[in-house]
């Protein structure tokens, strides 16, 4: 019976060793485990910041490369663009001085008033604008006949031009006379010169294609268009030669303003490019109205402009798609504003 204390002892101290063992044991257990994690803890977190660091550094490069391949794009678009600019303005100037030539050559073998023309040759070369090269024209008409007009074609009707302000056709009888309507009428459509005893009119040719006449008259219907139809010959065709010649020009620089624009990839740049595209915008639509002004003037209801100018609308806008990027904001939007503000007088149901 002595035993059974003793052993009871013994099993309570080994339960006790036990019980304090797996204790220490669970504890040393978690804090491996503990430490185990925190090593992979470290071991990722050094992991992240080695890929990130290499993927910033490939990023970079590839930055670094595309826009290397940008610049040497956009170089060699300016640079060719630049070229087309050069050979466009050469080819303008070329035209204008073998034309300038030809009709100095034919009014040097003129008998009529060879002072007074190449005075107007000159006032004509030195319009910058396509209205002042009109005004020119109508000035130098004027000096060389008793009466004259220029007429501007809208369609098939014309609108007399007024320094800027074209009055239409009623305005040409009473500063004419009759018969210049028929003559001017005759003249535009079949594209050349028509004459009787006392007038003249002499279409405008661009490209073969009429977009004016100038007229002149005999004072009271009295005396012969003789001695000064030749002249208003030559201003005519020397001021169409010129209004090509500014038209070519617009067109280049609007081509220069479209390359030179800087790309989309910052603010400025799309800002840069956004105002060039307004810039030509504004070109090809003020060229609409400029030849057309009676068209706008009488189109009053809703979907008038577009029914009566929608050719020349759907022309300017492919001229427009074609030199503006895709790329530009909004492109579509500059263009339709410029149609209202400037076509239509703000007034966006004209349109249609």
């Amino acid at each position: 019976m002595a035993e059974d204390p003793l052993r009871e002892v013994i099993d309570s101290v080994r339960t006790t060793l036990q019980a304090e063992l797996e204790a220490q044991l669970s504890a040393v257990a978690e804090r491996q485990e503990q430490a185990v994690r925190e090593a992979r803890r470290q071991a990722e977190a050094e992991a992240d910041a080695r890929w990130s660091a290499l993927l910033e550094k490939r990023k970079a490069e590839g930055q670094q490369q595309l826009q290397a391949a940008l610049a040497a794009a956009r170089a060699d678009v300016e640079q060719r663009v630049a070229a087309e600019v050069t050979k466009v303005r050469i080819d303008a100037d070329r035209q204008l001085a073998e034309e300038t030539r030809r009709l100095r050559a034919d009014l040097e073998r003129s008998t009529h008033g060879s002072v007074p023309v190449l005075d107007a040759f000159r006032q004509i070369d030195a319009a910058a604008t396509v209205s002042t090269g009109l005004n020119a024209i109508a000035s130098a008409a004027a000096a060389a006949a008793p009466r004259a007009a220029l007429f501007i074609a809208d369609g098939s009707e014309l609108a007399e031009w007024d320094g800027g302000r074209p009055q239409g056709m009623a305005g040409a009888s009473s500063a004419t006379g009759e018969p210049g309507p028929a003559l001017v009428v005759q003249a535009l459509e079949a594209a050349t010169t028509v004459r009787d005893i006392q007038a003249v009119a002499v279409p405008l040719l661009l490209e073969a294609r009429p977009v004016g006449v100038l007229y002149g008259h005999a004072v009271n219907g009295e005396g012969s268009a003789e001695p000064w139809a030749e002249a208003l010959e030559l201003i005519a065709r020397h001021g169409a030669t010129h209004l090509g010649y500014l038209t070519a020009v617009r067109t280049a620089q609007a081509r220069d303003w479209i390359s030179r624009a800087p790309g989309p990839a910052s603010s400025a740049g799309q800002e840069e490019a956004v105002q060039s595209a307004r810039r030509y915008a504004r070109l090809l639509v003020s060229e609409i109205r400029l030849y057309n002004e009676a068209a706008v003037r009488e189109a009053r209801g809703p979907g008038e402009l577009q029914q009566r100018l929608g050719p020349e609308i759907d022309r300017a806008r492919r001229l427009y798609e074609e030199r503006v990027p895709a790329t530009v904001p909004d492109r579509a939007r500059h263009f339709h504003q410029e149609l209202v503000q400037t076509l239509a007088g703000g007034d966006a149901t004209r349109l249609g």
